[in-house]
């Protein structure tokens, strides 16, 4: 009896650490990861290299066959992503936020996906390179200031001066 109780405590406090940490993760503190660089500059996280080319804002569709349109309005963040490590792995959008005077801002994974379909949740071998434009709605009129990129969702991450 006193091991199914133990048994029980300890599953419990797991489920609220991860918890934690996953409330924690998606939400973020309001500040990016440290920035390592600026645009045009390779930064690495885990397994990637990225390159931030520009970050063009003012943007009112993703374009596509199935344009999205903002609910403010996009700003598009051409990365290129290489893989500098010894096994295939995923880059998604979803991975690259964007931040404006502490407030984060999420790329929006379906107008990215329609902006570039041949880079949406693509497996990058390791050697191998992709480039794609990562849509962030961000409000009317505003610039990014960081753009924050991560080679998969439990890394730091790294992030780039984009002003």
């Amino acid at each position: 009896m006193a091991a199914f109780v133990i048994s029980v405590v300890v599953n419990m406090t797991t489920v609220a650490a991860v918890d934690t940490a996953v409330k924690n993760i998606n939400t973020g503190q309001g500040t990016p990861a440290a920035v390592t660089g600026k645009i045009g500059q390779p930064v690495k996280d885990g397994s990637f290299t990225f390159v931030v080319h520009s970050v063009k804002c003012g943007i009112t569709t993703s374009g596509g066959s199935l344009p999205s349109k903002p609910q403010g309005e996009f700003c598009a963040v051409s990365v290129s992503v290489t893989n500098h490590g010894t096994k295939a792995q995923t880059f998604d959008a979803l991975e690259v936020k964007g931040f404006i005077a502490g407030s984060k801002y999420e790329a929006d994974a379906g107008a990215s996906a329609m902006a570039n379909p041949n880079t949406f949740l693509t497996s990058i071998n390791p050697g191998n390179a992709i480039n794609a434009i990562v849509l962030i709605d961000v409000p009317v009129g505003k610039q990014l200031d960081t753009v924050e990129l991560h080679d998969s969702l439990f890394s730091t991450g790294t992030s780039v001066s984009v002003k």
